[in-house]
């Protein structure tokens, strides 16, 4: 894999994004079981609370876009040697955004 030199916003783009990627996850996590939505057995609890569920889920995807397009669209990309191989940088970008995540998370143990 060819060396690569992300400046610091695109790591924190990355960053946003699975965090944005997780909230997503967690809001879709909380919906009730789609099998029961469909065979009318939510309880009155599970349908009073069901339209915020989806509003938040609605909400989380849409960060998540934000997030997704603002990574894709930042300047970096348009650099000639990224051009070329495209996968192998947004490979290199992700391995080097994990190694950030890490790092702070080891200095958050501290």
């Amino acid at each position: 894999m060819p060396d690569y030199e992300f400046p610091h916003d695109l790591l924190e783009l990355q960053l946003a994004y699975w965090a944005s990627e997780a909230a997503a996850e967690k809001a879709a996590a909380a919906l009730p079981s789609s099998v029961a939505m469909v065979a009318g057995t939510l309880t009155d609890e599970e349908q009073r609370k069901l339209p915020k569920q989806r509003k938040a889920l609605t909400d989380a995807r849409a960060e998540r876009d934000k997030a997704f397009v603002a990574l894709k669209a930042h300047g970096w990309w348009e650099q000639e040697d990224q051009r070329r191989d495209q996968y192998a940088a947004w490979r290199a970008l992700q391995a080097a955004a994990r190694e950030l995540q890490k790092a702070r998370q080891e200095d958050a143990k501290v």
